[in-house]
């Protein structure tokens, strides 16, 4: 053999062993890197997700305390001036043998219109007083005077067990 030839063999030799340590490594990294990316893709993600959990449970707390803050509310934190039965009527689902009485009050409150209607509006939007099914505020000639008309669901005979349906409509 010539040394031309030789030296074409060892470069052609070399080129190949280069070609098979070297291109494994750099695919490994490419693969590598691309893994890498989706770690910290799923990284970010998780802490958007956390971030957005932290912010549900805020809210949960927030709705908690205005549900506790509702359901403590009593008409005796208002004067009534004037309390009249408007109706009530009495429904039993029979196969169920349960009863729920539906009522209607007009209540006269000393409290100005624009101080309970966003308070009323609040129960009545919110779904902790399920029973609840229509609140109508009148402003009255003779402020600070409010007309409030309450209809709401009242169980007759409410079992232990019975889970209250959310929507008063569905009724």
């Amino acid at each position: 053999m010539n040394p031309r030839t030789v030296k074409l063999f060892l470069i052609l030799i070399s080129i190949v062993l280069i070609r098979l340590l070297v291109f494994p490594e750099i695919s490994r990294y490419i693969e590598f890197k691309s893994e890498k990316q989706n770690y910290e893709r799923l990284l970010e993600e998780t802490r958007e997700e956390i971030k957005n959990i932290k912010k549900i449970e805020i809210e949960t707390k927030e709705l908690r305390n205005k549900i506790k803050e509702i359901q403590d509310f009593s008409l005796q934190d208002f004067e009534i001036l004037s309390a009249e039965k408007k109706s009530e009527n009495t429904e039993c689902i029979k196969e169920d043998n349960l009863c729920f009485v539906k009522k209607a009050y007009e209540i006269k409150l000393s409290v100005k219109f624009d101080e309970i209607v966003s308070f009323f509006k609040e129960i009545h939007d919110s779904k902790s007083i399920c029973s609840i099914k229509k609140i109508e505020i009148k402003r009255t000639s003779n402020e600070p005077e409010t007309k409030v008309i309450l209809e709401y669901w009242e169980w007759e005979n409410k079992p232990e067990n019975i889970k209250i349906i959310e929507n008063s409509e569905e009724l």
